[in-house]
């Protein structure tokens, strides 16, 4: 399969990491990537990632998120962190995405946290974007009411 390259970016431009990932998907409405967690343990306090840990990431290429499926080495789910992103930028081998801070931690039994909704408002970004980022929020809290089905088809 296909190597690609990640690249998170920060709203100022900056490269905040970069690391690969394995084509696992394409379709007309998204790529997903098989990655992983290669560096020491970080606890966020609700969650620990952890050395091989196993990440799905599902880029779409026209909505303002992005979701990742995040499981332990043995295939069980963790949870799903989903990034309110600008859409992604996709060419050759390359995924670039700009990191809005606002974020969604979903646990396996569908309930969910909203993170950094203080740093989304420090980020001194333009009027459209921060709609944009507001509007993808309240889409991914649509789609949690909706039931933990809908929120488990995020990133399939």
């Amino acid at each position: 399969m296909k190597v690609f390259t990640i690249r998170k970016i920060l709203p100022d431009g900056s490269l905040k990491i970069e690391y690969t990932g394995r084509l696992r998907k394409r379709n007309r409405d998204y790529i997903s990537i098989d990655t992983g967690w290669s560096r020491d343990p970080l606890d966020l306090g609700y969650v620990v990632f952890e050395r091989d840990d196993r990440w799905v990431e599902t880029f779409y290429f026209d909505r303002w998120y992005n979701v990742f499926r995040i499981s332990d080495r043995s295939g069980k789910l963790k949870g799903i962190y989903i990034n309110v992103t600008k859409p992604p930028l996709i060419g050759d081998g390359v995924i670039e995405w700009v990191d809005l801070a606002l974020d969604i931690w979903i646990r396996p039994d569908g309930s969910y946290l909203v993170l950094d909704e203080d740093e989304f408002e420090k980020l001194g970004i333009d009027e459209y974007t921060r709609q944009m980022g507001l509007s993808a929020l309240e889409e991914l809290k649509g789609i949690m009411s909706s039931g933990k089905d809908a929120i488990f088809k995020l990133g399939d």
